[in-house]
Order: C-alpha cells, then sequence, then structure tokens
C-alpha cells in the first residue's frame, strides 16, 4: 500500500510540473506575440487602450455639457414666451 501511495504522489507531482510548464511555455508565447505585434505595428496595446479611455471619458464629459447647455436654452425659451 506504501508503494501504491508513493507511486500515486510521484504521479500526480509529475502530472502538476507537466502542467504548470505547459502554463509558463503558453504565457511566455503570449508575450512573444504581443510584444512582436507591437514591434511590427509600431503599436503599444496598453498605450492606445489608455488613450481609447481618455478619448470615451472626454466623450462622455462633453456629451454632458451639451445636454446641460440645451437644458439651459429650452428653460431660457419658455421663460422668454
Amino acid at each position: 500500500m506504501s508503494d501504491f501511495s508513493a507511486a500515486s504522489v510521484s504521479w500526480l507531482e509529475a502530472t502538476r510540473q507537466t502542467a504548470t510548464n505547459k502554463s509558463t511555455f503558453q504565457n511566455t508565447l503570449v508575450s512573444n506575440a504581443s510584444t512582436a505585434l507591437s514591434n511590427a505595428t509600431g503599436v503599444n496595446l496598453d498605450n492606445e487602450m489608455s488613450k481609447m479611455l481618455d478619448l470615451e471619458h472626454s466623450y462622455d464629459a462633453s456629451s454632458k455639457l451639451i445636454q446641460t447647455i440645451d437644458s439651459m436654452f429650452t428653460s431660457l425659451f419658455q421663460a422668454m414666451n
């Protein structure tokens, strides 16, 4: 029974190590592919995402400003009539 337990633990450890190695390899491939894409296109995805979020926030702020101005003009025109 003790030999079976030792063999099972050994097998599980080998399987865990294989899974860890595969995961590390896949992460390295993703990192290298992202770097290669960035180098080939001259585009840094992190910077572009940051710029896109800034643009989205600016758009939201501009939209709220236009709505407020529209509301003010509507109130002014109603007060004049």
